[in-house]
C-alpha cells in the first residue's frame, strides 16, 4: 500500500491500512504473518501486530490473529462509513457486493 506524501501523518493513512489489512484477515481466517519494512513497525504496532522477529538489514516479520468480521472481506462486502450530522458518530454500513452470472 502507498500512501501519498501530502497524506502522511494523517489518521488516513492509519485507516486505509487498518482497513486493508481488516479485508486480509477476513480472507485469513483472522491470522496474519508478514514482513514489513523496519520503518513501518510502529504504525502496525497501533493495528494490533507483534513483533515475531528482525531481518537484516531492515526488515521485521509481524503477526496478528484473533477474531475478525467476515464483512471486512472487501470482494464479497462493500463498506462505507458516514458521520451522522446530528450526533457526530460515524457508523459503518455494509453492503454485499452482488455477483453477475
Amino acid at each position: 500500500m502507498l500512501v501519498d506524501r501530502d497524506l502522511r501523518g494523517q489518521t488516513l493513512g492509519l485507516k486505509a491500512a487498518s482497513k486493508a489489512e481488516r479485508h486480509i484477515r477476513a480472507k485469513q481466517d483472522g491470522g496474519h504473518v508478514f514482513s514489513a519494512d523496519r520503518r513501518f513497525e510502529n504504525l502496525f504496532k497501533k493495528l494490533g501486530y507483534e513483533k515475531m522477529e528482525e531481518m537484516p538489514p531492515n526488515c521485521v516479520i509481524l503477526k496478528k490473529s484473533g477474531k475478525h468480521q467476515p464483512k471486512d472481506d472487501l470482494a464479497e462486502h462493500h463498506r462505507i462509513e458516514a458521520v451522522d450530522p446530528k450526533t457526530g458518530k460515524a457508523k459503518i454500513f455494509t453492503f454485499p457486493i452482488k455477483k453477475q452470472d
